[in-house]
């Protein structure tokens, strides 16, 4: 019973460290206890001021109007910080997939972000293919529930596209 308890502490400690730090740059504070969830659900150790470079290399890196400007920049940090070594290096990756899924036709919003994260967490060596299959399955989707499928179903057919060879037929 005593790694639940440490988890509570960890997540109140580092809560409470980005709430310090970041509470006039991020009005929903929903978003530092996601950063919290991941640093303690990945069981990875929490430096701030690594988190704080991150977070700050991601906002320099885009665009003037790019949604990963605003707070949304926090959660991409800290998923990027708590599954790869080297989080920066692994940006232009994940912006490459993000573009790649563009191309493929893709809206330009933050669910497509979510879904270039998906992607290069499991699998960033052939994008493309990746894409073309993701949209695939988001057509396939749409055909059959119209009104029910949206830009918010881009993560789930992400997650789908190793799983959905009989879907497809």
């Amino acid at each position: 019973m005593e790694k639940p308890k440490n988890n509570m502490e960890r997540y109140t400690q580092i809560y409470s460290e980005l709430r310090e730090r970041f509470r006039w740059k991020v009005s929903d504070q929903s978003v530092l206890m996601m950063v919290a969830s991941l640093y303690i659900s990945n069981n990875r150790s929490f430096d701030i001021e690594r988190f704080n470079d991150v977070a700050e290399y991601i906002k320099n890196q885009s665009g003037l109007f790019s949604p990963l400007r605003s707070q949304s920049r926090f959660t991409f940090a800290a998923l990027l910080d708590t599954r790869f070594e080297n989080p920066k290096e692994m940006f232009p990756v994940f912006i490459a997939a993000y573009d790649e899924l563009v191309s493929g036709g893709f809206s330009k919003n933050i669910f497509t972000y979510i879904a270039a994260m998906l992607l290069i967490t499991t699998d960033a060596k052939d994008l493309g293919s990746l894409s073309k299959r993701a949209r695939s399955i988001y057509k396939k989707m749409r055909e059959e529930h119209l009104f029910l499928t949206g830009h918010s179903d881009y993560r789930l057919r992400s997650c789908w596209h190793k799983t959905t060879d009989r879907l497809m037929n």
